[in-house]
């Protein structure tokens, strides 16, 4: 949670004045890069040939399943990654287009 003194500071950037939060949302993928955990999530999902659910990528990554959740959250909130049912009650991931765009500038040796 951002203080009520965060969110009037002012930073330059481009030769513009713009707020903490404002620059939080702009550049949100520097976050995402910047964590391991969210470059295991986007290694596994962008090298799948098939849908995984939680469970499979945790194992995969080597992560807690509650850990990997909260990844997958993230993730899905920048549009990066998307959820969906395949008729059960099992949820699957894969990464988006914009999601596999940005790993491939994070990964720049991906295909």
């Amino acid at each position: 949670m951002m203080s009520e003194k965060e969110s009037e500071t002012k930073v330059i950037v481009g030769g513009k004045p713009i707020t903490l939060e404002e620059l939080k949302k702009k550049y949100s993928a520097i976050t995402i890069a910047g964590t391991p955990g969210n470059v295991r999530v986007m290694d596994v999902l962008a090298t799948t040939d098939k849908p995984l659910d939680r469970r499979d990528i945790a194992n995969k990554t080597q992560m807690t399943s509650g850990y990997t959740r909260d990844i997958l959250k993230k993730l899905m909130k920048q549009e990066l990654v998307l959820e969906f049912r395949m008729g059960g009650r099992i949820l699957y991931y894969l990464l988006t287009e914009k999601g596999f765009s940005f790993y491939k500038k994070l990964k720049p040796e991906t295909k």
